[in-house]
């Protein structure tokens, strides 16, 4: 019998030298795109992708149903956008402490106490906060303080505010969310509407937040608020770091 005989493939082509004869020798494999600074993107600078801020706080009592709660809307003025863009340095002094943007705070108390609690001193809180944080010039805020008698009237105030807010035609908005609900939940849309309007960035509560003291408790969750506002810029900027 005749061996049979084998023709080599005229279609075959040889593996290129340094590639696996599993993978074809046309693959070939793009490099992925090294990290671009958002500042090489003009789109995306933030002379043109600016945003208006705005810091929401809130926590209550955690020992039983007592009802007191704090609430509180910074508005943040909208002239300097290093208070939260990562990609360009945060304005500071010749000290090199920062300077926080000037801003409106509106705090709400809710007592359904009959006793009326003190209305808390929120310049001189403040002024002990920056005696106490060696890294803050100035922190320029306006306060308005108002008692309700439940968290639901204080957050129907809030509301009002923000509803008001938006009237005004800031333009696009980023509201700072810390509260005691955990992200994704709708809990806070629930109780405050009008953030429908807004995006809203939630931020991991403290629990010791919710460790209101049985005597000047408003004084202490004011203390409280303006602490959590004056870490606010460096909570915005990981939140907008780690989205891009």
């Amino acid at each position: 019998m005749r061996a049979a005989r084998h023709s080599p493939k005229r279609n075959a082509l040889p593996p290129q030298s340094g590639t696996s004869p599993c993978l074809s020798p046309i693959a070939h494999f793009t490099p992925l795109p090294s990290p671009t600074s958002v500042l090489s993107l003009s789109y995306l600078h933030p002379s043109v992708a600016s945003f208006k801020r705005i810091f929401l706080f809130h926590s209550r009592a955690e020992s039983g149903n007592t009802g007191r709660s704090i609430l509180c809307l910074f508005f943040v003025d909208d002239k300097d956008q290093t208070f939260a863009e990562p990609d360009l340095p945060m304005r500071c002094d010749d000290e090199g402490r920062l300077i926080f943007p000037a801003a409106r705070a509106a705090v709400w108390f809710s007592n359904p106490f009959k006793q009326k609690e003190a209305r808390p001193p929120m310049k001189r809180l403040l002024k002990e906060l920056l005696e106490a944080e060696s890294g803050i010039g100035a922190m320029p805020l306006e306060f308005s303080v108002e008692f309700t008698r439940t968290p639901d009237e204080s957050f129907i105030r809030c509301s009002e505010a923000l509803r008001s807010y938006a009237l005004e035609r800031h333009g696009a908005t980023v509201v700072l969310a810390q509260t005691p609900w955990p992200a994704g939940s709708s809990a806070l849309r629930r109780k405050c509407p009008a953030l429908t309007d807004f995006a809203v960035v939630p931020v991991p509560a403290h629990r010791a937040d919710a460790r209101y003291p049985s005597l000047q408790w408003t004084l202490a969750c004011a203390a409280t608020a303006l602490t959590r506002y004056a870490q606010a810029p460096h909570r915005l900027r990981e939140r907008l770091q780690c989205a891009r």
